[in-house]
């Protein structure tokens, strides 16, 4: 039984996709509902593909990639947290190409999202990327939670931490009185914001995009091009996770 099995079995993981295990692509998925997929006694999974679209997506290399490098991949869930007032913690172990320092271009390295969040607040309810702007020079960790009119961060220098394994997380802390956004890399937190407590990515938003464990996003044909990632895993919690059990989950995974 692998590892990354046993953390899927926490009654809060929502998620938890794994590019390859035990010879097969597999997955787990547990929407409002369905009880925890329980690994047989041989190590592999439980199969719920159906309740996973993979767009251009291949398994090649034991990696979630696109299979077309010129086109838009990403693994779309039914999960929607549009109006959602409580705590999560979204986990991607993944690899951020870098692109070339002259190339004058903005690229995203998409993580996990629900919309565009290159069409403004209205438009997305959270986005977990990482952003690589070849203009102004900034390479950061970007977390961003929208309320329906504008937009909340937790974002964080990356300069550092293209072309390389990583696993980056970002929690999402509902309090009586307050919203605290966490950013983590590696199990360290690197970034985080707090403001006065909202429903993020209210209804009043106007995606009905599912959220996506994105690989290479590109909706407004230019915003996100050429920025390809690639991801071992994706892991969802109902919950906050404490800076302890996402660098535990951090070196398992890592």
């Amino acid at each position: 039984m692998s590892a990354l099995s046993q953390i899927a079995k926490d009654p809060s993981c929502l998620l938890a996709a794994d590019a390859l295990q035990g010879g097969r692509w597999l997955s787990i998925l547990k929407p409002e509902g369905v009880q925890p997929a329980v690994p047989s006694g041989e190590g592999t999974w439980e199969e719920r593909t159906r309740l996973l679209t993979f767009n251009n997506i291949t398994t090649a290399g034991g990696v979630f990639r696109a299979e077309n490098d010129a086109k838009v991949a990403g693994i779309a869930t039914p999960l929607d947290f549009r109006g959602n007032t409580t705590s999560k913690t979204f986990i991607v172990r993944a690899f951020c190409p870098a692109h070339d320092p002259d190339a004058g271009r903005f690229f995203l390295h998409p993580l996990i999202s629900q919309g565009n969040a290159g069409s403004g607040a209205t438009a997305f309810t959270f986005h977990f990327s990482v952003r690589e702007d070849r203009q102004s020079g900034l390479i950061q960790v970007y977390p961003v939670v929208s309320n329906g009119r504008v937009f909340y961060s937790a974002y964080a220098d990356a300069s550092e931490l293209l072309d390389s394994w990583h696993v980056f997380a970002f929690s999402i802390e509902h309090l009586p009185e307050s919203t605290v956004l966490r950013s983590f890399v590696d199990g360290v937190q690197v970034g985080s914001s707090s403001a006065q407590a909202f429903a993020w990515g209210t209804p009043t938003a106007t995606t009905t995009q599912e959220t996506t464990v994105g690989i290479r996003r590109d909706p407004n044909d230019s915003y996100y091009a050429g920025s390809l990632t690639r991801i071992s895993a994706a892991l969802i919690f109902d919950r906050a996770l404490t800076q302890p059990e996402i660098a535990a989950i951090s070196n398992t995974m890592g």
